[in-house]
């Protein structure tokens, strides 16, 4: 059975609760609207007010928006809150410039909007100086009537006692459903009322292009077709094509994996998910263990020879679905992920913990250069782990004059949703001193505060070698960099010493485009410094595969981002032909094990076709 991307994607999606940086932190119970709001001097405020009279309730996101905030997965619109239904509101920390505010009601707790959410906007208005500046009304307008239509792209992955689903809703900017019914069956006619043999799970909430399902309420042995459909409260869509027959069951192979799990939670029954995946022959296989014990041993067989990476997870929720509330352990943090490699062998990886935090955070640092213009970034990470944020500030920066409301955003599959700014310091070197504070508000009404160390500047970088001025040779265009005299020292993390893995660095080329356009150190702010942004919006012409520190050359077009970004199969051309006599910029980035990044930009000039 064909292993597609999509299955690939579907597994960092289980992962999603995961993260590699999880920085030491002191945290304190705290509530980030526990007194009334003040603008503080030399920031900029906006207030307001939602309403809605239809019937539909739920939590109220509110965003100021420049209008990129749906265009690319680096956008400027960084500035939000929420609030638990229509009412007053109040965000902090805004930039000058021309804005609208956006509001929708979440109608399923996902913190998403969907096309049929309640939504509403502001007409357009311009910031410019500090003080509080009053939006008097944002009126929610109920949604316009929807039909569903069929899911597409259903896919069923069996393995032994189980098999996932995953499929695609409408192709929106929104998910269209709510929510969507799976249904299974022994016989070719499966859906709505023809369940023999098998069954049916209702109620699954849309989650974009996260929708998956882990059932196991199937038979070794059994051959089950499977079809679903798509809801929105009483209407129900066609269900998709069905697919089928699958052989519930684990292919034969000569590789065996094995390890424990160690969880420290009482576990009351929850059983516990082991995944293995190869991304660059785009394989994967499962283990569904049933009330786990720590520490829980488990063994899986049939992968392939290659390089495989593991997710383990509890799904606490036992509703087939890993999201929040379930712990869980992977490696991804959306540039590295190590990996054990399997070649007719019995691997025993270890123990591996099951430790998530509430929230996921990180501050790192960006340095930037041109060889003669120098520029510093902190950049500020939540997401959501065991628990989802509905409110994320920034609440104690030394280089900002209060705090900042930020809106939460669903940037990436493999991320999931999340909280992130970058302050941007100019030439001015941060400190090893100072500190930093967020305040979490949860859906659940907890709150949390957590303060972050200063994060470690890189001051040496990868020099650039070629191609730098005038190139004639652009049909074969290799980049190449000299390594620092002093690299980092620290070494990524690894799941226990069996992982093959003491990188303390990697590289990472990016072409941002034609230099009239992209390139140069980030304006400052109008008022004050530093500059406050949601991430340099470049759109970049093309991003390599990440480099180990023993790669310092790199072809254009070599297996490049993000398209088929971990095939190393009948890779795809993803670089865009370069214009001749136009100047194009380019940087080297060198990241450590923490994120922290070090980039040299330079630009060459193709003087022939």
């Amino acid at each position: 059975m064909e292993r597609s991307s999509r299955r690939i994607q579907l597994l960092k999606i289980a992962g999603l609760s995961c993260l590699l940086f999880v920085f030491a932190c002191d945290t304190d119970p705290a509530d980030p609207q526990e007194t009334p709001p003040t603008c503080a001097p030399g920031q900029i405020c906006i207030s307001g007010t939602v309403t809605y009279d239809g019937p539909e309730k739920g939590r109220v996101y509110i965003e100021i928006n420049n209008g990129n905030s749906q265009a690319e997965i680096y956008v400027e619109s960084a500035h939000g809150a929420s609030i638990d239904g229509p009412g007053p509101f109040w965000i902090s920390g805004v930039e000058p410039g021309t804005y609208f505010i956006g509001a929708f009601i979440d109608l399923i707790e996902t913190g998403d909007r969907n096309l049929t959410s309640p939504y509403g906007r502001t007409e357009t208005f311009t910031v410019s100086e500090a003080g509080v500046y009053v939006q008097d009304t944002v009126v929610l307008s109920p949604a316009a009537a929807h039909i569903l239509s069929a899911p597409t792209s259903l896919e069923v992955l069996p393995f032994a006692g189980g098999a996932v689903v995953d499929w695609m809703g409408e192709n929106s900017d929104f998910e269209a459903a709510l929510h969507y019914n799976v249904y299974w069956s022994t016989s070719p006619e499966v859906g709505p009322d023809h369940t023999i043999g098998g069954g049916m799970k209702s109620g699954l909430p849309a989650r974009k292009s996260e929708n998956f399902w882990i059932n196991t309420d199937v038979e070794n042995g059994g051959e089950y077709y499977f079809t679903l459909t798509a809801q929105i409260g009483e209407q129900t869509g066609p269900a998709a094509p069905a697919v089928g027959p699958i052989l519930i069951g684990e292919p034969k192979s000569n590789n065996t994996v094995k390890g424990s799990v160690i969880f420290t939670e009482k576990n009351d029954g929850a059983p516990l998910i082991v995944s293995l995946i190869d991304n660059r022959e785009e394989r994967q296989e499962w283990k569904v263990i049933n009330n786990p014990k720590s520490p829980q041993p488990f063994e899986i067989s049939g992968m392939g020879d290659g390089h495989w990476e593991i997710v383990a997870m509890l799904d606490r929720d036992g509703d087939g679905q890993i999201w929040k509330n379930d712990p869980s352990y992977c490696f991804f943090d959306g540039e590295f992920m190590p990996f054990f490699k399997l070649k007719g062998n019995i691997l025993n990886l270890g123990k591996i913990e099951l430790n998530t935090p509430n929230a996921y955070h990180k501050v790192s640092s960006i340095h930037w250069t041109n060889g003669t213009e120098e520029e510093y970034r902190i950049v500020f990470h939540v997401r959501q782990g065991l628990k989802l944020p509905v409110n994320v500030t920034l609440l104690d920066s030394p280089h900002l004059p209060g705090p900042v409301s930020l809106f939460g955003l669903s940037r990436h599959y493999v991320h999931g949703k999340v909280w992130e700014i970058t302050i941007n310091l100019g030439d001015t070197l941060p400190l090893a001193s100072e500190s930093y504070t967020f305040a979490i508000e949860y859906d659940d009404g907890t709150t949390e505060k957590i303060t972050t160390p200063s994060p470690t500047i890189l001051n040496e970088f990868a020099i650039p070698i070629a191609p730098v001025g005038e190139v004639t040779n652009q049909d074969a265009l290799t980049f190449s960099w000299q390594a620092p005299q002093n690299l980092p020292v620290d070494t990524f993390d690894t799941a226990s010493s069996l992982f093959p893995n003491t990188l303390s660095h990697l590289y990472r080329i990016i072409v941002l485009g034609e230099a009239t356009r992209v390139g140069g150190p980030v304006d400052q702010s109008l008022i004050g410094e530093p500059k406050l942004t949601g991430g340099r919006a470049d759109g970049a012409w093309w991003v390599s595969p990440v480099m180990p520190p023993s790669t310092l050359s790199c072809e254009y077009n070599f297996l490049g981002y993000p398209r088929r970004r971990w095939a190393t199969e009948h890779p795809t051309d993803s670089g865009k032909p370069f214009t001749t006599g136009s100047a194009f910029v380019w940087q080297i980035e060198l990241r450590d094990a923490y994120g922290n990044k070090a980039i040299y930009e330079s630009q060459f000039t193709p003087t022939r076709q």
